[in-house]
Protein backbone atom coordinates (compact mmCIF):
# COMPACT_ATOMS: atom_id res chain seq x y z
CA UNK A 1 0.00 0.00 0.00
CA UNK A 2 2.76 2.28 0.51
CA UNK A 3 3.59 1.88 -3.16
CA UNK A 4 0.28 3.14 -3.84
CA UNK A 5 0.64 6.16 -1.58
CA UNK A 6 3.78 6.94 -2.79
CA UNK A 7 2.36 6.81 -6.53
CA UNK A 8 0.32 9.18 -5.93
CA UNK A 9 2.53 11.49 -3.83
CA UNK A 10 4.68 11.72 -7.25
CA UNK A 11 1.80 12.77 -9.41
CA UNK A 12 0.54 15.61 -6.91
CA UNK A 13 4.28 16.31 -6.58
CA UNK A 14 4.58 16.86 -10.79
CA UNK A 15 1.74 19.08 -10.45
CA UNK A 16 -1.31 16.65 -11.58
CA UNK A 17 -3.77 15.87 -9.47
CA UNK A 18 -4.52 12.62 -7.36
CA UNK A 19 -5.99 10.78 -4.30
CA UNK A 20 -4.89 7.93 -2.81
CA UNK A 21 -8.04 5.33 -1.29
CA UNK A 22 -8.34 2.40 0.08
CA UNK A 23 -11.98 1.26 0.03
CA UNK A 24 -11.65 -0.77 3.69
CA UNK A 25 -10.26 2.28 5.32
CA UNK A 26 -13.87 4.03 4.58
CA UNK A 27 -15.83 1.25 5.26
CA UNK A 28 -15.99 -0.69 2.01
CA UNK A 29 -14.97 -4.66 1.71
CA UNK A 30 -15.34 -7.52 -0.43
CA UNK A 31 -13.69 -5.40 -3.34
CA UNK A 32 -11.69 -7.03 -6.64
CA UNK A 33 -9.51 -5.48 -8.93
CA UNK A 34 -12.72 -4.85 -12.04
CA UNK A 35 -15.15 -2.80 -9.74
CA UNK A 36 -17.21 -2.54 -12.58
CA UNK A 37 -18.03 -6.74 -11.75
CA UNK A 38 -18.78 -6.53 -7.92
CA UNK A 39 -22.01 -6.09 -6.09
CA UNK A 40 -21.56 -2.91 -4.79
CA UNK A 41 -20.17 -1.42 -8.27
CA UNK A 42 -22.76 1.57 -7.98
CA UNK A 43 -21.54 2.56 -5.02
CA UNK A 44 -17.56 3.11 -6.57
CA UNK A 45 -19.25 4.24 -9.53
CA UNK A 46 -20.20 7.21 -6.98
CA UNK A 47 -17.35 7.56 -5.09
CA UNK A 48 -15.64 8.00 -8.84
CA UNK A 49 -18.39 10.65 -9.63
CA UNK A 50 -17.71 12.43 -7.01
CA UNK A 51 -13.71 12.75 -7.34
CA UNK A 52 -14.53 13.72 -10.77
CA UNK A 53 -16.91 16.67 -9.63
CA UNK A 54 -14.63 17.63 -7.25
CA UNK A 55 -11.39 17.69 -9.02
CA UNK A 56 -12.13 18.29 -12.44
CA UNK A 57 -12.43 20.98 -14.58
CA UNK A 58 -15.60 20.89 -16.40
CA UNK A 59 -16.20 22.37 -20.34
CA UNK A 60 -19.65 23.34 -21.74
CA UNK A 61 -21.12 20.27 -23.50
CA UNK A 62 -20.07 20.07 -27.30
CA UNK A 63 -23.07 20.82 -29.29
CA UNK A 64 -22.67 17.61 -31.23
CA UNK A 65 -23.05 15.87 -28.00
CA UNK A 66 -26.11 17.40 -26.70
Amino acid sequence: MAQCHNFAADIRAGGDDATFLHLPEIGIHGNAHIFALDRNNLQIADLLLNWIDMHVKHLPAHPAVM
